[in-house]
């Protein structure tokens, strides 16, 4: 296609992403959308009761990343991180398993790991 629809959706609701999600992707995958979802997730705002939905969420995602940012440390951050805003972390990407914390030890056999 040469046009891609970009949806996101800051401060999703995780609840209800976890039961629309799967079916969401399922009509996207089957019909061929040429659809992106960016869905934000604070996790650290969510009770407890809510960590297995948000696993369920992060199972459900083709990717997930993880942003920490360094505006709220109370310590200045390291030296080599002076010029960053923080660090983007990739902790899953379908098909394609991050394993090791090295690009080298990556593969592209297996489905990745949930968390």
């Amino acid at each position: 296609p040469d046009q891609v629809i970009r949806m996101l959706i800051p401060n999703a609701p995780v609840q209800t992403l976890s039961l629309a999600l799967p079916l969401l992707l399922t009509t996207i995958r089957t019909r061929a959308l040429p659809l992106v979802l960016l869905l934000t997730i604070r996790p650290w705002t969510l009770p407890p009761k809510l960590q297995p939905t948000l696993t369920s969420l992060r199972r459900t995602s083709d990717a997930v990343f993880h942003c920490e940012g360094f505006a709220a440390t109370t310590a200045p951050p390291p030296p080599e991180f002076s010029d960053l805003a923080g660090i983007l972390s990739i902790k899953k990407l379908a098909l394609h398993s991050i394993g090791g914390g090295h690009f080298s030890d990556s593969t592209t056999k297996t489905r990745p790991p949930s968390n």
